[in-house]
This record gives structure tokens, sequence and C-alpha cells, in this order.
């Protein structure tokens, strides 16, 4: 009985190995501490992705309820000769991300839109390709493109898995190559919609948005995204608004200075 349980499970195997190779201490702890090794190294991944799915949801309702304290206190901190500047940058920066999130919504609807259109189109040249489902495809791309450059063409990949299934499926026993051409016609759109979104609608977008020229966009694109990789690339955009405003306000705030002087110095001439 216990060989065959030992045999089923696999541990006769090892031990045979063991048995056959010499058995030593030393390898049964080396094996223990291998297996070890790998099962904490499983455990502690999951308990990390079960961690960043679980609190950060929490993490950011706490933040956005109770925003205004939490700043108000972080604004205590900072020295009383320079906390009104703090505060005064953290409102300006504020602004600049809420509209920085209203453009990116509107980014999302336009993609969206984009590919419910064409999706759409498309389903009723592609047999077992439903409307529906392109317009299940198209939200997905819309969502998706919050993240940039590349979120569109990872959710692009859920219609090409679709249609080669129904290519394996029909398409070899029917002698047709339409869901081929549907592929095709997929890259063709994504291409299309990357080029457009890339270099006119989202610096448009998002130079209204955030009032900064698209030209600054697509430069605060290539510069932070290659600096820090993909978080840059999220990023990108609040942190150049958040330059953009803090420069203005230390311009501004030299500028009241120096007509501040002006003032005191025609002052002391009339005395």
């Amino acid at each position: 009985m216990i060989n065959e349980y030992l045999g089923g499970t696999g541990l006769r195997q090892i031990i045979d190995e063991i048995l056959n190779q010499g058995f030593s201490i030393d390898k049964l702890f080396s094996m223990i501490g291998t297996i070890f090794i790998t099962l904490s190294g499983v455990a502690s991944s999951i308990l990390n992705i079960l961690f960043i799915l679980i609190l950060t949801p929490v993490f950011m309702y706490y933040l956005i309820k109770e925003k205004a304290y939490i700043f108000t206190n972080i604004s205590k901190v900072i020295p009383e000769n320079v906390r009104h500047h703090a505060v005064e940058l953290g409102k300006r920066s504020d602004v600049v991300i809420q509209n920085y999130l209203r453009g990116q919504g509107l980014m999302m609807v336009f993609v969206a839109g984009f590919f419910i259109i064409t999706y759409g189109i498309l389903s009723f040249f592609i047999p077992n390709f439903s409307l529906h489902i392109a317009i299940l495809f198209g939200v997905m791309m819309g969502l998706f493109s919050v993240l940039p450059y590349i979120g569109v063409w990872i959710s692009m990949s859920l219609p090409v898995i679709l249609l080669v299934t129904l290519h394996l499926e029909h398409g070899q026993v029917n002698d047709t190559n339409i869901y081929l051409v549907g592929i095709i016609i997929i890259f063709v759109l994504n291409l299309i919609e990357e080029i457009l979104e890339s270099s006119i609608v989202q610096p448009q977008i998002f130079g209204k948005q955030v009032h900064i020229h698209p030209l600054a966009v697509l430069s605060s694109f290539l510069f932070f995204g290659g600096v820090f990789g993909f978080i840059g690339f999220l990023l990108a955009i609040p942190i150049a608004g958040t330059i953009k405003v803090s420069l203005q306000y230390i311009k501004e705030v030299n500028q009241n200075d120096i007509e501040t002087l002006k003032l005191s110095e025609v002052e002391i001439e009339n005395k």
C-alpha cells in the first residue's frame, strides 16, 4: 500500500534517485530548502497581488474622502513662512490633475467610440463576429486606453484571439480566409487609431484640459517615459502640468515682489 501510494504521488521516483545516487543529509536539506524557497516565493507573490487588489481601492477611497483633512495636516508640517505658497501650489496642482482626469475620460470615450463604430461595421462582414461582441471589444479598448500607447495594443489581442479561434473552427472547414482578413483589418484599425490618438487627438485634448502645448505633451511623454518607464508614461502629463503651474506661480510671486519693492521705493522717495 505504501509503495503504491509513493508511486502514485511521484515520491517513489525521488526516493529512488536519492538512494541510487547516494543518500546524504546535505542532499536532503538541499532539496527541502529548494522546495521551501519555491513555495515561499509563490506565496509571497500571491499575497502581494492580493494586498494590491484589496488595499489599493480602500486606500484611494479614504484618500479621496479625507482629502482636505489629509492635506491640511500635511501643510502644517511646512514652515509658516512658506506654508501659504505650498497650499497655493497644492490647489493649482489639484486643478491640473482634475483636468487631466477629465481629459483622460474624453480620450477613453474617443477610443471606445472609434472601435465600437469600426468593429461594428466589421461585424457585418465577418461570420460569427456579432455586433454585441464588437461593442464589448470597443468598450474594453476604451478602458484599456488608460495605459498610454500600449493599452490599446494589449486589448487588441482579445478580438485577434477570437478571430484566430473562429478561423481554426470554421475557416478551414469552409475553406475561407475571411477571419484572417479580419485580423489584418484589426491591425490596420489599431494602427490608424494609434496615429490619430498620439499625434492629433491626445495632444489637443490634454493641451486644452491641462493647458499645455501639444508639443509639450508629446515631449513629456518622451522624457518621463524614457526616464521612469511605464510609470512615467502614466504620470507624464500630471507632472508636466504641475511643473508648469509651479513655474507660473514662482513667476507671479517674483513679479509681486518686484512691484512691492517698486512701491516701497516710491513711498521712500515721496517721504
